[in-house]
């Protein structure tokens, strides 16, 4: 059922359970200018359910929680109305009391709040409400450690099921707690954040000193101004994305924005962000809904605390992860579970927002870790139906596999699947389809449908990211291009969603070879995508303009064109984007800021990725002057060895500057500046709403076989003198 042979990964970025989140997610990168955009487009305010979405499924468990957050709340309210004077009960850490100092000090306020039976609170800045907003989780979380103390002295309760919610010390915040600046990009306003972590319940009520991979929670993100929600959400947003690059096992995402007295809870799904109503914590009910909240995260399964169950961090001896295979018994209609072993993550999910695929090379032997038997992608596809009838990536590799048999040069260009099917939630004893539906309820009506799945293949080799240059990229490339004409030519099968994540690198006697993956997106040629891949970077101008398109081979030479474009001018591996950045940053400071347009095309919304990618292929001179001057002019760059440079200016002209699609362009140009538009060459292209009969894009699809085969004969010849320059 599951391949048995072994390989070994030669190369892998690999973050692994333990590690200090600071030295594994991803850097805070400065602000960027298409978030405004962003937010837009996916974020839902006011939504109802949001902070229910924490409920404990257990029934008994859920009325614990219920029945403790209003003890927890009435205790509140008594000490807030108390009038005797505090007692100092300081003992080497917070003494219980001395939350109530934190909590309701005297802070400034302002007439609008005079009548408050609450904290005073309006006129807060950043370091003060950060004070009060840590000092508000630990009054919960002591409480809450004296109720599971309790229930599990009672065997009401289990220890490892249960956890307290703790605020992590930001190692650049001020002793007094007052806060950091964390962000001035609007306005010179002061930010400051909180992070959230869940510990054992034996754990200390106190700020804790390390956060780690597997048990961070979720980002405060606080402003200390009244009317400053709008100005939180970019740092929320900009502080949460990367946690899905480093939580391998993250499902969702919670965080909450906070301004000195008004707090949103959020939840990061995969093509929304849902904000809660206003939770207003200077009044009663404003408290007792956040402390709900609260004391739901500390006992409801990890599930609704936005972790995989399925996927676990091992601690001990070699750190790994566990991850989990489901398959029905036709049969019996039983779930079977097996799980493998990893340690190596080859390609992380890189946004909150999308498929959110993910890469592990596993081991089927906890003890063998590096004996690598299969590679696991673990994704959220789109449908539109159930999963049993989503089959869209077995059946066309089966198709493929059936046509090509095992004699054809290119029958190992496809990587086969041992397995395909849904990841599985348990709720109680019994194991739910995990689907947006399922896991979002009562928030996902008017989002589309993914499918958590599970697919697993036989070992074939390292992420494209692993090559050791970039001749190794080009062999890789002109490979799987190659095969992919002929699965159309035998099959008549379109890819739809070429990017670096489904190319792999497989050694062979001969040096290495490209192998193609990832088929979630493929369809028969004349059919429509009706969702797009959501890897704008690499997409091509129409599936992000119409998703309900008919793609052709066209649209993934495209893709490719973008992909060699992005890595000759970022770098192949993580590490060479690290590179780049680094020296990026150092040409800042000395230069002044730099930009540069191709960063556009993975930031913001699908029609502007499209709108900036019409301008970069708008005509000889747009191209060169932007795209090409960059990846010339990359830190990375070498103008000796340099082919996927020379290779993308030659892509693009076989692919932009044909006769059929370069002549539309000036006909085109001709009526533009016969309508007073201007003698603008790039005019047409920039318009993603131009005239169907005038759209160079569309016109081009009439020399679709021309323009493929000289793409071909470019990619062979360029693979040629690769392989005669890495392997002699």
């Amino acid at each position: 059922m599951y391949p048995t042979t072994v390989g070994q990964l030669t190369q892998h970025p690999s973050i692994l359970a333990g590690e200090n989140i600071d030295r594994t997610i991803l850097p805070d990168d400065d602000y960027d200018r298409h978030e405004p955009y962003f937010i837009q487009s996916v974020f839902r305010r006011n939504c109802d359910n949001v902070c229910e979405l924490a409920t404990p499924s257990d029934p008994v468990i859920r009325a614990k929680a219920e029945d403790l957050a209003l003890k927890v709340a009435a205790d509140l309210e008594s000490r807030m109305s108390a009038e005797a004077q505090l007692r100092e009960s300081y003992t080497g850490r917070w003494g219980y009391d001395n939350y109530r100092n934190e909590l309701w000090g005297d802070y400034p306020t302002s007439g609008n709040d005079s009548n408050s039976d609450g904290p005073k609170l309006a006129s807060m800045n950043a370091g003060d409400a950060i004070g009060y907003h840590q000092a508000f989780i630990l009054f919960v979380a002591h409480q809450v450690k004296a109720f599971i103390g309790k229930q599990v002295a009672a065997g009401a309760l289990k220890p490892e099921d249960c956890r307290l919610i703790l605020p992590v010390l930001n190692p650049n915040e001020d002793t007094d707690y007052r806060g950091t600046r964390s962000g001035d990009y609007k306005n010179n306003k002061y930010f400051a954040h909180v992070e959230c972590g869940m510990f054992p319940p034996s754990s200390h009520v106190e700020k804790q000193e390390t956060l780690t991979l597997d048990n961070f929670v979720a980002y405060v993100e606080i402003e200390g101004y009244l009317d400053s929600y709008e100005d939180v959400e970019p740092m929320l947003v900009r502080k949460t994305k990367p946690l899905f690059f480093g939580q391998h096992n993250r499902h969702f995402a919670w965080g909450l924005a906070a301004t000195c007295h008004e707090v949103f809870a959020h939840v990061f799904g995969p093509d929304d962000v849902w904000a809660s109503k206003v939770i207003d914590v200077s009044g009663a009910e404003g408290r007792q809904t956040l402390i709900s909240l609260l004391v739901n995260w500390s006992l409801c399964s990890v599930d609704r605390l936005g972790f995989d169950p399925s996927i676990r961090y091992v601690h001990g001896g070699d750190p790994h992860l566990e991850i989990d295979i489901h398959e029905v018994d036709a049969n019996t209609g039983q779930v079977e579970k097996r799980t493998f072993y990893s340690k190596h993550c080859m390609v992380a999910a890189e946004s909150f927002i999308g498929r959110r695929a993910r890469y592990f090379a596993a081991s089927a032997d906890s003890n063998q870790l590096d004996d690598l038997a299969v590679l696991i992608k673990d994704v959220w596809v789109s449908s539109g139906s159930d999963s049993a009838s989503d089959m869209r990536e077995r059946l066309v590799l089966n198709r493929i596999q059936s046509e090509f048999g095992g004699f054809s040069e290119f029958s190992d260009s496809f990587a086969p699947l041992a397995h395909s099917g849904p990841a599985f939630i348990g709720h109680g004893d019994a194991l739910v389809e995990d689907t947006t539906t399922s896991a979002f309820a009562g928030l996902t009506s008017n989002s589309p449908v993914r499918l958590h799945r599970r697919t697993v293949r036989q070992w074939v080799g390292n992420p494209i990211s692993a090559a050791t240059d970039q001749n190794q990229v080009v062999v890789a490339i002109a490979d799987i291009m190659e095969a992919l004409n002929a699965a159309y030519d035998k099959c008549k099968i379109v890819h739809g969603n070429i990017s670096d994540q489904a190319i792999l690198l497989k050694e062979t006697a001969g040096g290495i070879k490209g192998v193609l993956a990832d088929f979630d997106y493929a369809s028969p040629s004349g059919d429509s995508v009706s969702e797009s891949p959501e890897l704008k970077a690499f997409q091509s101008i129409h599936s992000l303009e119409k998703p309900g398109v008919v793609h052709t081979r066209l649209d993934n030479w495209e893709s490719i064109l973008y992909l060699v474009c992005w890595l000759g001018t970022f770098g192949i591996s993580r590490e060479q984007r690290a590179e780049y950045a680094a020296k990026y940053a150092e040409e800042c400071a000395a230069k002044g800021e730099l930009y540069i347009p191709i960063s556009d095309w993975n930031q913001g919304t699908a029609d502007k990725v499209a709108r900036y990618k019409r301008y970069a292929m708008s005509g000889e001179i747009g191209f060169g002057s932007d795209t090409l001057f960059h990846m010339r002019h990359s830190p990375l760059h070498s103008p000796l060895h340099s082919p996927l440079h020379d290779l993308a200016w030659e892509m693009y002209k076989a692919l932009s500057l044909h006769t059929g699609t370069y002549g539309a362009i000036q006909i085109a140009n001709k009526i533009l500046a016969d309508m007073g538009d201007g003698d603008i060459p790039t005019a047409l292209w920039a318009l993603p709403d131009v005239d169907n009969r005038r759209d160079p894009l569309l016109l081009r699809n009439g020399y679709e076989e021309e323009i493929v085969e000289n793409l071909l004969r470019i990619v062979a010849r360029y693979k040629h003198a690769a392989l005669a320059t890495t392997f002699g």
